[in-house]
């Protein structure tokens, strides 16, 4: 969600989706089974329980995994080159990330 509060200023709310992240899931699957991989359709034939036991087992990863993501749109929305906002881009910020009672992060960024 984005909500504009005087140009340029906007406030940008993103959450976590674990259970739809493949490569999260992916990697937290390899820390559980000492370093197996498992593909991107296996991944997609796990049931949301499995999904669901991957994503709890493991919070500090996901948490990490979503800060980094977090970083990288912010790196994407201040770049000189692909600017998503025309003529405007992201030059300074502020970010908290919280946690709801279920325990999935999410993002508050102006």
């Amino acid at each position: 969600m984005i909500r504009q509060l005087g140009k340029p200023t906007v406030f940008l709310t993103k959450s976590a989706n674990e259970i739809g992240w493949t490569s999260l899931l992916q990697l937290l699957y390899k820390f559980k089974n000492e370093g197996r991989e498992i593909s991107k359709e296996a991944v997609a034939q796990l049931n949301y329980i499995e999904k669901s036991i991957l994503v709890n087992e493991d919070a500090v990863t996901c948490a990490i995994y979503f800060n980094r993501l977090v970083n990288i749109m912010i790196k994407i929305l201040g770049s000189k080159k692909n600017i998503p906002f025309g003529q405007y881009r992201v030059i300074h910020y502020f970010k908290r990330i919280e946690f709801q009672h279920r325990g999935c992060p999410h993002a508050h960024i102006l």
